[in-house]
């Protein structure tokens, strides 16, 4: 048996500090569930036993949200805004399987309070992950990201058609997801790189301002694409 998180509910969620300089450890162990898992990337986990977080954004501002979950926790989050008990989801993460980091990525519409709330996915309603730890960090994309250098160029950009995508190191099982300002996925594929990948990709999203990403097991990556209108 494990004590109740001090974070178990809404009213209690614990502030993570933006930009986050140390990811923050959490636990589901203990956790009650206040309220049914979220259909997530057609996925809805059969039981919700959540811990909860709350974080300050400014308007207009970009911001990643990153869980990386233990060996056998599958991490899903759940973005959410509004007073507590009168709630509206606006985002999700739930696209990789037990160990691997799960990343939301939203534009904040207003300035004020989000809560997010971290669960683990299970298919039944009494499981629970043997390895309820993971830790979570908040910061505006672009700021407090590794200073490493980004394996991969993409050109032309600004771009109002098709772009190349050169990725110049060894990447295996990666994704390569498009996002637009509000977060949301536009394009997601999968690829591997010896270190000499080369590819084309059609762009068809509307002029705006978008985020590419490239993202292994390990780490990820982003560069800012910007697409223009087209001749």
């Amino acid at each position: 048996m494990f004590a109740q998180p001090a974070n178990d509910n809404c009213a209690t969620a614990a502030t993570l500090l933006i930009p986050c300089s140390t990811p923050v450890n959490g636990s589901v162990a203990g956790a009650t569930q206040s309220d049914t898992g979220t259909t997530c990337n057609s996925f809805t986990s059969a039981q919700a036993r959540d811990v909860w977080y709350q974080f300050s954004a400014l308007s207009g501002i970009t911001y990643d949200i990153t869980v990386t979950p233990s060996s056998s926790f599958d991490a899903v989050i759940n973005l959410r805004s509004g007073p507590c008990g009168n709630q509206a989801s606006v985002g999700c993460a739930d696209d990789y399987y037990a160990g691997y980091a799960e990343d939301l990525i939203f534009t904040a519409p207003s300035t004020g309070n989000y809560f997010v709330r971290v669960y683990a996915f299970m298919t039944t309603p009494t499981d629970t992950p043997s390895t309820p730890t993971f830790t979570i960090c908040a910061a505006p994309v672009g700021i407090n990201e590794p200073q490493v250098e980004v394996p991969f160029s993409v050109f032309p950009n600004p771009s109002s058609g098709n772009i190349n995508i050169t990725i110049n190191r060894v990447i295996n099982d990666a994704s390569l997801t498009i996002y637009n300002s509000l977060g949301e996925k536009t394009y997601a594929d999968k690829v591997t790189s010896q270190g000499n990948f080369s590819t084309e990709l059609a762009i068809k999203e509307k002029p705006g301002i978008y985020f590419l990403e490239i993202k292994d097991k390990d780490n990820r990556y982003f560069q800012k694409l910007i697409v223009q209108e087209r001749e």
